[in-house]
């Protein structure tokens, strides 16, 4: 039997290779997905009457949603610890101290 090529064994290997990393990166970003969605969703619901027109909330509520937005935001940071995406993380860190300024003052705090 004959020896085989190392070239095509090499881009078998880094198909592989390839190929477990996309499933890495889509199974990542799947659970990225479901941690940005459901924050949103219960925002959405809390914040807005069935016709979607927005209502106030009260401050059980407010701190309710800054402790699912900061539980996320950190779940999201630790995803992204040593990336090359640390503007991202900065810029998500002073939007999410936006929004908690914007609940507090919302919830009547």
């Amino acid at each position: 039997m004959a020896d085989a090529d190392p070239q095509l064994t090499s881009g078998t290997s880094a198909r592989g290779q390839s190929g477990e990393l996309l499933r890495d990166a889509l199974r990542q970003y799947e659970r990225v997905d479901g941690a940005v969605r459901e924050p949103l969703s219960t925002a959405s619901r809390v914040t807005s009457d069935p016709e979607g027109e927005p209502i106030e909330i009260d401050s059980h509520d407010a701190h309710h949603l800054e402790g699912i937005f900061g539980g996320g935001l950190d779940w999201y940071f630790a995803v992204l610890a040593n990336t090359e995406i640390e503007t991202e993380k900065k810029a998500l860190k002073a939007e999410l101290e936006r929004l908690t300024t914007t609940l507090l003052c919302a919830g009547g705090t």
